[in-house]
């Protein structure tokens, strides 16, 4: 059993407690250091330590990447001047939806006074044609890639933003320097790792409602491409949505070269009932659209819908729509005053009466 903590550190826990609630001197001050603490608390360098962690985690104090604690109002005031630092692909293989996130980035970085740094990987993500699906890093790939990184990531920053790409197991592993970690555009699987995400549950729900109004009876996943955890997520959601609203189970129509797609056209031609294809990434949306459109696709019964959300898309059909300039600002404000949850992002639905594919 745990041992029952002594009268004298109950004491100084409620001691320590009131020097970061109760302060009336300017808040920017750090706290005494820990050995100072605990000489003046009567308590041991450990249980000091011990105790700042947990009121930092608990939201109550704000820890300096340089190790000093400060109450947790001070965080934003202290994280002036320290870098957001954004791990990545390549500026020149940045989808529409990091162009916005970026920009959301930046401007929360302005707004915070914090500088923005880009460290990026050209191994990360390779695309040589949009028609064509990307090329990702293998596991290998991304730990060589992260340790170098690592080693070029400034000493003191206030936080690190990281691209969805990279694998959560591997991001832990890696010898960053002290700081937050947010990753990008999906919910990360790990609980240390705090994400700022778009809700695609939310948003799979606002689509399989809105294709039941429109009277579709059978939902098709549209796949663009494999190795993107982000664009599976937004897949498995939209296959759960639809299980639990009572549609047959969702199949997956391989959409991610133009021959593909084109085997894909082919297999919905042959189908009888009012039938809707759910593509999760944009670009392979309006590939397949305009190739719907100029096979000569005589089918009147099928509803094409966009899922990822970026501002990219402007087809007359039903999508769904992130701010995902949000998203780039809360996580820049999750990693600044050192939020403990996940961030998500609500979906809008540009609910556009589908168009029926009949030329």
């Amino acid at each position: 059993m745990p041992k029952r903590p002594t009268q004298r550190a109950i004491e100084g826990e409620k001691a320590l407690f009131a020097l970061l609630v109760g302060r009336t001197d300017d808040t920017s001050a750090p706290l005494p250091t820990v050995r100072h603490l605990g000489e003046q608390l009567d308590l041991s360098y450990s249980t000091v330590s011990r105790l700042l962690q947990r009121f930092v985690a608990e939201g109550h104090a704000w820890q300096h990447p340089n190790g000093r604690f400060y109450p947790a109002q001070a965080g934003p005031k202290v994280a002036e001047g320290l870098p957001i630092v954004v791990l990545g692909r390549q500026i020149q293989n940045w989808s529409r939806l990091y162009q916005e996130i970026v920009e959301g980035v930046s401007e929360q970085c302005c707004a915070r006074g914090c500088p923005l740094i880009f460290l990026s990987s050209d191994q990360l993500v390779s695309h040589r044609s949009p028609e064509l699906p990307p090329d990702f890093a293998t596991r290998e790939m991304q730990a060589a890639e992260l340790q170098r990184l690592a080693s070029a990531m400034p000493r003191l920053s206030a936080g690190l933003l990281l691209d969805h790409v990279w694998e959560e197991e591997l991001v832990m592993a890696a010898s960053f320097p002290a700081t937050s970690r947010i990753l990008l555009a999906r919910r990360s699987g790990d609980e240390r790792l705090l994400s700022s995400a778009p809700d695609f549950a939310a948003g799979a729900r606002l689509i399989i409602r809105h294709l039941a109004e429109c009277g579709c009876q059978r939902i098709y996943l549209g796949v663009p491409f494999t190795g993107d955890q982000a664009v599976d997520a937004a897949g498995e959601a939209l296959r759960a949505e639809a299980a639990s609203s009572g549609f047959p189970t969702v199949e997956a129509l391989d959409c991610s070269t133009p021959t593909k797609r084109k085997a894909a056209i082919s297999r919905l031609a042959r189908l009888k009932n009012r039938t809707a294809i759910v593509c999760t990434e944009d670009n392979v949306t309006s590939f397949l659209w305009q190739e719907l459109l100029s096979s000569g696709f005589k089918h009147s019964s099928i509803t094409l819908a966009a899922m990822q959300g970026t501002g990219t898309l402007d087809l007359p059909i039903p999508r769904l729509r992130f701010d995902y300039r949000q998203l780039g600002r809360d996580a820049v404000a999750a990693a600044i005053e050192r939020r403990k949850s996940h961030l998500s992002i609500a979906p809008g639905l540009i609910a556009i009466q589908p168009a029926e594919i009949n030329p």
